[in-house]
């Protein structure tokens, strides 16, 4: 999913180069506070607190039957994408642990420019895609996706069903979902191109970010020789943060 378009769009080159180094360590910083977050929250998200014995667990918790039928569901909807057969079995949960993997989120924008269009893979500084640990990363996935990589169908089965699993989890567990939002990062599910509607986690830092002109994109590219772009935040967007707190006790209060 793209970013919304800033009326910054229009940026000199300068401008351009400046934005990319405040964004870059903008981005670290929102990276690593994300991070540590979630290396606190690990023991909330592990997946044998809703998928029990199915998920390692000594010993079965209430609703695990009820969890693993609908993760099997889930799968069965999916799974044709992957090439992979239906029907969850219990050993495919064996390997999901509580390791967390944050990924950038990355889509393709058509930039238009010599009377044709570019695709350039864009990035976002402010979202991110979190999942259980796989055999396969992100962007190794992608890859096997798009039959650039050998495809491991053990490799591909673990990729769906951590993914599967971590939304799962979030949807049977909303607290942690409200301690994220608190802490300004929003919870969300999305979907891509490549993976259909195989749910991604992802997590929102409370800036925008946006693209600047195709023209000024291209230029970048060339100049680099990778069609790849990464999107700029948007620095009025920090004067705008909200303290969530202090804007529900506003609507509580009627002001």
């Amino acid at each position: 999913m793209a970013a919304k378009k800033s009326s910054k769009t229009d940026i000199t080159l300068d401008q351009l180069l400046d934005l990319r180094q405040r964004t870059e360590r903008l981005s670290e910083l929102l990276k690593d506070h994300l991070a540590d977050y979630l290396s606190t929250l690990r023991p909330l998200l592990a997946p044998r607190r809703v998928l029990g014995k199915y998920a390692g667990a000594v010993g079965s918790i209430a609703r695990e039957e009820e969890a693993f039928q609908q993760l099997g569901k889930r799968y069965d909807e999916v799974c044709g994408r992957f090439r992979l057969s239906t029907g969850l079995e219990k050993d495919h949960l064996s390997a999901v642990d509580a390791d967390l993997e944050i990924y950038p989120w990355e889509y393709t924008h058509e930039a238009s420019g010599d009377d044709q269009s570019h695709p350039v893979t864009v990035t976002s500084p402010v979202r991110w895609i979190l999942t259980y640990h796989s055999d396969y990363t992100l962007e190794q996935m992608r890859q096997v996706m798009a039959d650039k990589a050998e495809r491991r169908p053990q490799a591909v089965r673990s990729f769906v069903v951590h993914a599967l699993a971590i939304d799962l989890v979030f949807g049977r567990n909303q607290g942690v979902s409200r301690i994220l939002n608190e802490l300004r990062y929003a919870v969300s599910t999305e979907y891509s191109s490549e993976f259909g509607k195989l749910p991604l986690t992802t997590l929102h830092a409370p800036l925008r970010s946006f693209l600047p002109a195709d023209k000024l994109v291209l230029s970048s590219t060339r100049f680099s020789g990778v069609p790849a772009f990464i999107e700029l935040i948007d620095m009025e967007s920090i004067d705008e943060l909200q303290d969530p707190l202090q804007v529900k006790l506003h609507e509580i209060a009627g002001s």
